[in-house]
């Protein structure tokens, strides 16, 4: 509960008005009897049953206790705010998922409740409905808080996202940003969401208590506070809270908004002292639009003109007049760390009502917004500039340029298919040509062509410039595609319908480039061959419909948005070849028979287009063959392959081209040491290096290639592609490097790699153990091991003495060896410990296919793992622990296996016969350490005795092992139960405080569903 230390929460609630404030918790329902939260539910609703009461659920109820929970009670911790109600909206329902309508629902029957504070720790894709929502709460006052996400990434979740909406990323108790916690432009505040203590919901055991990682603990830390806010000053709007939050909070990163910290850590002492009459008049403002719009009168000239945003929600207005058929072209620039965003409205000449809302905002922070609207009717448009997510910096420091200007037609350049650009020698741009400039302008968008042939081979890049809002695509086609002609002898005998589609058919792009977004221009790369044609489409035309699947929503979103598809800003276009030097290593085309890597001019001459496409067909299947798995078995090949592989040492700098398509190049890796190594490489819009490290292994008199690691990562929104790798590689072994290009193009751009080594000889004392061959005897102690190297299995071997039962436990270390080793924090990453048993009934310590094999992995995130097996005599165990993530990592895990205590049977007798006395530690503490035993049917329960010899007050904990559910019950000296704890969850202590009188009393432990340990409990009783 680190997190009311560090807020000074008691402090806060010092400063708290009386106004009663109610919260609404939009998430799974909320536990409304557990007793931190009793009698503060003051309503819940289900929003996909609405028969039904809201579903107790485990996040909805941590997140509850986050804002709320009970004070004083002498369970858990408290909330930010106990005095505040709750309504429960549950929008989930007991499933995993939900949809933007339930959220949407949710949020209007917060509305119809006439909450507060809306709290959503939840998160994903915008949609209409859900902003509609937003909108309209924020509009009724509610002030609105939400998690940024766990991605660790800086894109924008929803509804944390939308403008007005408090948008919380996740700090921990060293005020450092949490490794998953989302940042960027959207950020408003952080908050304690690391290891955050709150009540919780279990199914098997109902109310109990847990600590949990997300902006999903943030938000609630926040929302909290605003509720503490508002109960001081009740008539504040949502906007004047976000200022409060803001203004008040701890800055953490660089002075004012950051896209780390936002404007920092919310301080709740600070926000509750806050003089009020220091909010700028301006925030409270709520002035029609047209009121402040300035009027402006636009031409062909442009229009500019600079501002500042000062305060949250500052906007900038200005009308022009225009005329049916006329188009304004709009440009919008901002100072990073700033997210700008325009809107423009059509009015028709006489409405006070928009006909027409257009909002551009496109692109992130620092670049550059763009729209070319087309007015269909007489009238005015209101153009007005602001934050994106009402940032804002009092000192001038968020800027912006706005440059508008009109026409009364589309700006020609008089580039067609008919009349293309035929481009007499490379390299070429556009902006050189002396043929003016190019737009991507029409009714329906536009579409330019450029010709050119090449004397050599030679790969080609093509690349578009950007051109702030559109999404232009680059196609390339071979010119036959447009210069084909239907002879009457080719259609002879021909039925009209084939006549028909051949006639109609489309030409077809044999590459294409679309990959950047809106404004981010594209590039295009290819090889390029003498003696054919090659025809460049540079187009806005295209329908970008996106599908996608959200796994938060549970929903397949289509994405045709109502995108520019003209701009009167123009573009340039380069065309750039050159010849590369030989393929560095002959791979994979001199694995292929009669597949010659680079051919002369002379053979290329020879070359029809269509052998040229076929072959060049084969070699992107043998693509997909080499990296289409994990292991490789090449009968007769790996050595050929290694051969091809060019030697690479660590420490050293290689260099290299990906001449072609499905081009990869190979490095033989051959460490002397065991170590943990860093591998660095380069990266340019063409250039994108995946990857992949392979062993070289020997098994059964075969050599294969087995997979090691990748520099692939894997986020919430996709597919990330790094430009480093660690990676854990063992001396003396041979490893493969894979290296392709992310998009299979060849690139003219050099590739680098570099390396070092980051610590020498990382692994544990049981090293090398990861076969059944090299299995370490089981230590019969505790004993401290790592996953040092990627994919590093340690194994180890018991022989049983006797039939009987055993439990294991693998416990992970937390500390700061990195400061006793001397060696970056990075290499301490997240472990997730799995362990499984194969008995290995001969006892010969070989493993066969059909051993018996348990598989233990309940834990996640450098969490524990613990499980039991039953042994036989003269049969042999293996123990094999293995890291689900697949890093490197100096993280310690501890393991204990022993026999499991057992009972014969279970003691018979009331509880003072069957009572021990504790024994006396000081001199006003006893104590008691022991192990629950397996083998009895309802499990072991035990029972102490203690004596007072006067009235005096105490406390009696029960401390137990992470695998075991604490219940602690107190007894009077007849046997009579007085107070009982069960609430708090697996691994946490148990806790009872009362005041007893003089006498004989008696404490029960057991686990609440009987479970044993090898671990012992401790009991504790303190009387003061």
């Amino acid at each position: 509960m680190y997190h009311l230390n560090l807020l000074e929460v008691e402090k806060a609630h010092s400063l708290a008005g009386d106004n009663q404030v109610k919260v609404a918790i939009i998430d799974e329902g909320v536990d409304y009897d557990h007793p931190e939260l009793k009698g503060k539910v003051v309503s819940d609703f289900n929003v996909q049953e609405p028969m039904r009461r809201a579903l107790k659920g485990s996040h909805g109820t941590h997140v509850a206790g986050i804002v709320a929970a009970e004070k004083g009670n002498g369970l858990g911790g408290y909330g930010l705010h106990p005095e505040a109600d709750i309504v429960s909206i549950d929008v989930f329902n007991g499933g995993y998922g939900t949809s933007d309508y339930a959220i949407a629902e949710g949020i209007m029957i917060a509305v119809d409740e006439e909450v507060d504070v809306i709290n959503m720790s939840l998160g994903g894709a915008s949609t209409p409905i859900m902003q509609k929502a937003v909108e309209k709460a924020i509009d009724a006052g509610v002030t609105i808080v939400a998690a940024a996400g766990n991605s660790a990434s800086d894109y924008a979740s929803y509804p944390a996202g939308y403008e007005g909406v408090i948008s919380v990323g996740s700090t921990d108790r060293h005020d450092d940003l949490s490794y998953f916690s989302n940042y960027g432009s959207s950020i408003d505040v952080t908050a304690p969401g690391s290891k955050v203590y709150s009540s919780d919901y279990l199914p098997y055991k109902g109310s109990s208590f847990s600590s949990y990682d997300g902006t999903s603990m943030a938000s609630p830390v926040v929302a909290g506070v605003a509720s503490l806010l508002l109960s001081k000053h009740p008539d504040l709007t949502p906007l004047e809270v976000m200022y409060v939050l803001q203004q008040s909070a701890k800055d953490l990163g660089e002075t004012g908004f950051d896209t780390t910290f936002g404007y920092g850590r919310v301080d709740p002492v600070a926000a509750l002292q806050f003089d009020i009459e220091q909010i700028p008049t301006a925030v409270r403002e709520t002035l029609a639009q047209a009121e402040r719009a300035q009027p402006i009168t636009l031409t062909e000239q442009d229009f500019e003109t600079s501002g500042t945003i000062t305060f949250p929600g500052e906007t900038h207005y200005w009308i022009t007049d225009v005329q049916a058929g006329e188009k304004i072209q709009l440009m919008l620039e901002g100072t990073s760390p700033y997210d700008y965003k325009a809107e423009l409205e059509f009015y028709l000449d006489g409405e006070v009502e928009a006909e027409n809302t257009i909002t551009v905002n496109d692109v992130g922070s620092g670049e550059i917004e763009g729209y070319l609207f087309e007015a269909e009717q007489d009238g005015k448009v209101v153009v007005s500039v602001k934050d994106a997510y009402n940032k804002y910096h009092e000192n001038g420091e968020s800027s912006y340029t706005l440059t508008l200007a009109k026409y009364e037609t589309f700006l020609e350049d008089n580039n067609t298919i008919e009349t293309p650009v035929h481009v007499e020698s490379l390299p070429f741009s556009t902006n050189q040509s002396g043929l003016g400039s190019f737009y991507l302008a029409g009714d329906e968008g536009d579409q330019d062509y450029y010709r050119f042939t090449v004397e050599e081979p030679k790969v080609v890049e093509i690349s578009l410039s950007s051109i702030p809002g559109l999404n232009p695509t680059i196609h390339a086609y071979f010119a036959e595609e447009f210069d084909r002609e239907l002879t009457e002898d080719m259609l002879e005998g021909l039925p009209q319908e084939i006549i028909d589609e051949m006639m109609d058919q489309e030409p077809w792009p044999f590459a294409s480039a679309n990959r950047n977004g809106i404004a981010q221009g594209e590039t295009l790369t290819f090889e390029a061959m003498p003696g054919q044609e090659y025809v460049i489409e540079a187009t806005s035309v295209d329908n970008y419909m996106t599908f996608y699947y959200d796994p938060f929503m549970m929903l397949m979103y289509d994405d045709v948005s109502e995108r520019a598809t003209s701009s009167h800003i123009p573009y340039e276009l380069t065309i750039r070849g050159e010849v590369l030097p030989a393929d560095e290593d002959d791979f994979p085309m001199a694995l292929q028979d009669d597949a010659p890597l680079m051919m002369d001019e002379e053979e290329m001459e020879e070359l029809p287009i269509a052998n040229y496409l076929k072959k060049k067909q084969q070699f992107e299947q043998m693509f997909e063959l080499y990296v289409g798995g994990g292991m490789y078995y090449f009968e007769g090949e790996l050595a050929d392959l290694l051969e091809l592989a060019r030697p690479y040492t660590v420490g050293e700098s290689i260099t290299g081209y990906f001449q072609y398509d499905y081009d990869i190049d190979l490095l033989k890796v051959e460490p002397t040491v065991d170590g943990i190594y860093h591998f660095d490489w380069n990266e340019t819009e063409t250039l994108q290096p995946f990857v992949e490290v392979y062993k070289v292994v020997e098994e059964d008199g075969e050599e294969y290639l087995s997979f090691v690691a990748d520099s692939y990562g894997f986020s919430y929104y996709g597919m990330d592609l790094s430009t480093g790798l660690q990676v854990g590689l063992e001396g003396d072994e041979t490893y493969v490097f894979m290296l392709s290009s992310f998009y299979f193009q060849p690139s003219l751009d050099q590739y680098e790699i570099t390396s070092d080594i980051l610590i020498e000889n990382p692994g544990d004392a049981y090293e090398k153990n990861n076969t059944p061959d090299t299995a370490k005897d089981l230590p019969d102690y505790s004993f401290t091991a790592n996953f040092a190297l990627n994919r590093d299995v340690d194994m180890f071997y018991m022989e049983a003495k006797q039939d009987g039962v055993y439990g294991f436990h693998v416990e992970v270390l937390h500390g700061k060896q990195h400061e006793q080793r001397g060696v970056p924090s990075e290499l301490y990453t997240t472990i997730d410990p799995m362990v499984m048993i194969v008995e290995d009934v001969k006892g010969d310590r070989e493993l066969a296919p059909d051993s018996p094999a348990y598989l233990f992995d309940r834990g996640w995130d450098n969490e524990d793992e613990h499980g039991s097996f039953k042994v036989k005599e003269g049969r042999g165990y293996f123990i094999i622990i293995e890291n689900w993530f697949n890093t490197p990592s100096l993280t310690p895990y501890r393991v204990t296996v022993a026999p499991a205590h057992e009972a014969k049977e279970k003691p018979v007798g009331t509880i003072p016969e069957l009572a021990k006395p504790v024994r006396q530690v000081g001199s006003n503490k006893w104590q008691a350490v022991d192990f629950l035993a397996a083998g009895l049917k309802d499990g072991d329960v035990h029972y102490y005795s203690f004596d007072l010899d006067e009235k005096s007050d105490i406390q009696i904990t029960l401390d137990v092992p992470f695998d075991l559910d604490g219940e602690l019950t107190l007894y009077d000296k007849d046997g009579h139960m007085l107070l009982q704890s069960k609430q708090y969850g697996q691994g946490d202590a148990e806790v009872l405080q009362t005041t007893l009188e003089k006498g004989q009393y008696f404490i029960g432990v057991k686990d609440i569903e009987g479970n044993p340990s090898i671990r012992p409990y401790e009991l504790t009783v303190d009387q003061f």
